[in-house]
């Protein structure tokens, strides 16, 4: 059975876009980052060894602490967010159980990249008719007295 204070990448995938989701901070190591500097969606950057420093601040809010592996550096950040009094979960595997999980931002495409190909024909359509309405206007009755 899993650790209560480990969320897999599947269940974080599924609550990142809702209102009540988690809030990421990705506290890899800046050599892990430049090594790979992609993000999970809407993840903030932090150092782990200055924790003591910003874990206050989350007080109160659901947190996931993210490192390469999820151990050391994830599992130290969790436990002091935790002492601060935030809700605090380690994803499991770290930034590259999540990279392994194959997850994108959609349901649909299993790649984001897919998935902005997939959608970039309606943005630039809504962006054309936006750009060409900007000075459109309407007089027609919208059956409401004046």
């Amino acid at each position: 059975m899993p650790s209560p204070d480990i969320i897999t990448p599947a269940k974080l995938a599924r609550r990142i876009g809702l209102p009540e989701a988690l809030i990421l901070m990705d506290v890899r190591t800046p050599e892990d980052f430049v090594a790979d500097p992609r993000a999970l969606p809407g993840a903030r950057r932090a150092s782990h060894g200055d924790v003591a420093d910003w874990a206050e601040s989350f007080r109160g809010r659901a947190v996931v602490g993210i490192g390469q592996k999820g151990l050391k550096l994830s599992q130290g950040v969790a436990a002091w967010l935790r002492h601060y009094g935030a809700t605090a979960e380690t994803l499991k595997g770290g930034f590259l159980g999540w990279a392994e999980a194959g997850l994108g931002l959609s349901r649909m495409y299993r790649d984001d990249l897919a998935q902005l190909e997939a959608g970039i024909t309606l943005y630039d359509a809504f962006f054309r008719w936006c750009r060409g309405a900007a000075q459109e206007s309407h007089n027609w009755p919208t059956g409401r007295p004046a």
